[in-house]
């Protein structure tokens, strides 16, 4: 029975230790942790000669990044309708020398969805704020009054600066920096 189980447990653990990463990639601020890469997840990037650069990383070694880029582009299908397909699959390596600026996309939120919400509905206030004053019969200046028109400012400035807020870009060098943290197997 012990010779079963210590057979079982070596059989169960050998799939866990080549699961093991080869590193990671972690993008600080003045020394704290903005962000964490490893093998598998997907990382936007501009390098040195200002090229947009996207992908999921294969491989982390040294001072090296590896990626996988997919080249996916809108094609037609048999029925004539417009479809996505991948046209091929390109590795990419980049030296960490070689990126300037982190792109981090958020996504907790959905920033342009309510960015536009917060937008239509300042629109709205005014809109709301001119049929009222129509309907009672009071003069136009009415309808921009103080509080209305701050109102529909304040809603549709944060609508604009949610929207402005989806991506941010941290510029490597002085406080923004990659640092490497190796494994070994």
């Amino acid at each position: 029975m012990n010779r079963l189980f210590v057979l079982l447990a070596l059989l169960t653990l050998h799939p866990a230790t080549n699961a093991q990463l080869n590193g990671i990639i972690v993008l600080k601020r003045n020394n704290t942790t903005l962000q964490r890469y490893f093998e598998g997840k997907s990382i936007e990037f501009i390098n040195s000669y200002d090229q947009p650069i996207s992908g999921l990383i294969t491989k982390v070694v040294k001072d090296t990044l590896y990626l996988r880029f997919l080249d996916i582009r809108q094609g037609v299908n048999y029925w004539g309708l417009p479809t996505m397909d991948t046209l091929k699959e390109v590795p990419l390596a980049y030296a960490f020398s070689d990126i300037k600026t982190v792109i981090v996309h958020r996504t907790h939120l959905n920033y342009v969805a309510d960015g536009v919400v917060l937008i239509a509905a300042g629109v709205a206030l005014l809109v709301v704020s001119a049929v009222n004053t129509a309907y009672f019969k009071e003069p136009i200046r009415d309808v921009a009054s103080a509080g209305d028109l701050i109102g529909a400012g304040a809603l549709a400035a944060l609508g604009a600066w949610l929207i402005t807020l989806q991506t941010k870009h941290y510029h490597l060098g002085g406080r923004f920096h990659l640092d490497y943290i190796g494994f070994t197997k």
